[in-house]
């Protein structure tokens, strides 16, 4: 008779603690993304590592590149390359800065890189949008 009342209990509870523990959870990933994001964006210039962000979160490497990916709908490096072209782009568009300074102030250190990139997100060089503004 007691060991029934206290299963009924238990399965009575049970789904109040599920709920909290998820909402808790849930609530740490998003101050754990947030915290990887601020990080990102203060730090887009310069190289940054995996294994950095990472530690951030308190996460193995491989946990973080999962936990990004689903959070945010794409790898790390997509998403931090396109915030770099985003600010590339710009640059460019200002006319004051020149193609290696864009890439340099945008945080890409590898030029042939950034051709690459830029030339497959937006479907010319450069150089092209360079001359486009002017």
């Amino acid at each position: 008779m007691m060991k029934s009342l206290f299963l009924e209990l238990f399965y009575r509870i049970w789904p109040f603690r599920l709920q909290k523990t998820v909402s808790v959870s849930s609530r740490e990933q998003s101050e754990k993304l947030k915290l990887v994001l601020d990080y990102i964006d203060l730090h887009l210039e310069s190289p940054i590592a995996i294994s950095t962000l990472a530690e951030i979160c308190c996460f193995s490497e491989s946990h973080f590149m999962r936990f990004f990916k689903t959070h945010v709908g794409m790898t790390c490096t997509e998403y931090i390359n396109a915030l770099r072209l985003e600010r590339a782009w710009q640059l460019l568009q200002s006319g004051r800065y020149s193609v290696i300074d864009a890439a340099f102030s945008s945080g890409f250190h590898n030029l042939s890189y950034f051709y690459r990139v830029f030339k497959k997100k937006y479907h010319m060089t450069p150089k092209e949008a360079l001359t486009q503004v002017e």
